[in-house]
């Protein structure tokens, strides 16, 4: 493996046997001060992933800045996994699997083959065709990591689906396979840490967990605006009336409409509140549900279903006025810019990172 390729996936097997050829060990990075500039640039890889702009380049040129490179990504691993918390997981994922996405980018199709097959268990093959190259794997292998990209356009019924086999360009083979890393990363952490690591890694801890803090601020503080029913779309206001009415609403509903309500800026009290006009509330069943989907309790925060979710439950109303808003979500979000807008007030963002990554059903987690 060239320098390049090294400290561009540092996920590799091959990149962290290239350290070891090399005579260093995580050992001698925690405890010598001579390895501190790795176990810094570890800590910049965790905290450039709680920012917008995500990692930043570190193609090496030189020996030195390769070891540094591979060695600050277990060293990531070890601080995401010492502060243990799912968001942070879930972020860190994101931006690793982006990072190596841009660079695969520009890799020759076989190197994509080759990455896909050691190190993320996705079998495929190149075919050559009339118009070019194309990557063709079996159907259950692109669902299973098309599953999680919401966007139409990935679809299955949407794919040149031959025999059973998918054929992508490669473009779109790079997209999936920074997905299927998403995937494995986040599955991996938090890993197991000792307590003489988290004594070594102290300090870095301390500022990671100040920018975890500050990324949920910002996150509580995005520019939602004040709630209004007003906004709310035709579904989650039956549901919302139904449910205070005292009217058996189904396990969907009640999870879409939780979910919902915390992603237009209620808290959990302020969606409690909502509820407890409810014939048959229940204080402790009910703090429990929604805190849980909130991810107070499970430590994972749902995203509410997307319109076409929400057909599937039947608790869509399919009124005319909600076409082409593609979830609840954005449709109260578009109801208050434009109520903004008429007002002369600044209207908030159109979305989130985690809505331009598309929507989640029941069970789906937020990135960000």
């Amino acid at each position: 493996m060239t320098l390049q390729t090294v400290s561009r996936y540092p996920f590799r097997a091959e990149a962290q046997g290239w350290i070891r050829d090399r005579g260093v060990s995580l050992a001698d990075v925690l405890t010598s001060p001579a390895y501190r500039q790795v176990v810094e640039e570890g800590r910049d890889r965790v905290m450039e992933a709680l920012s917008e702009e995500g990692l930043r380049d570190r193609t090496a040129h030189e020996d030195a800045r390769a070891i540094i490179a591979v060695l600050s990504y277990p060293i990531a691993r070890m601080l995401v996994s010492s502060v243990g918390d799912m968001l942070l997981v879930r972020r860190y994922a994101l931006k690793e699997a982006k990072a190596a996405y841009a660079h695969l980018l520009g890799e020759d199709p076989e190197f994509l083959l080759e990455l896909a097959e050691e190190e993320l268990s996705l079998p495929a093959e190149l075919v050559e065709e009339d118009g070019g190259e194309t990557v063709r794997m079996h159907f259950t292998d692109y669902l299973k990591n098309a599953s999680a990209i919401r966007h139409k356009a990935w679809k299955l019924h949407n794919q040149d689906l031959r025999d059973g086999y998918v054929h992508l360009p490669k473009g779109k083979f790079a997209r999936l396979l920074q997905e299927a890393l998403r995937q494995r990363i986040e599955d991996e952490l938090p890993l197991e840490v000792n307590d003489a690591i988290l004594e070594q890694l102290a300090s870095d801890i301390d500022v990671v967990v100040e920018g975890l803090e500050r990324l949920r601020e910002s996150i509580q503080k995005e520019s939602y605006g004040e709630f209004s029913l007003d906004y709310m779309p035709p579904c989650m206001m039956d549901l919302l009336s139904k449910m205070q009415q005292g009217v058996n609403i189904p396990h969907m509903g009640r999870f879409a409409l939780t979910a919902f309500l915390s992603h237009v800026g209620l808290d959990a009290d302020d969606i409690l509140d909502l509820f407890r006009a409810s014939s048959d509330f229940k204080e402790s069943i009910a703090s429990y549900q929604v805190r849980h989907i909130l991810g107070d309790i499970s430590g994972t925060r749902y995203t509410p279903p997307s319109c076409s979710t929400m057909q599937t439950y039947g608790i869509c109303l399919r009124e005319k006025r909600c076409e082409n808003a593609g979830s609840p979500r954005r449709y109260y979000f578009k109801q208050q810019r434009r109520a903004e807008r008429e007002s002369g007030k600044q209207a908030p963002p159109p979305e989130t990172e985690g809505e331009a990554e598309g929507e989640a059903t029941e069970g789906g987690s937020e990135d960000a």
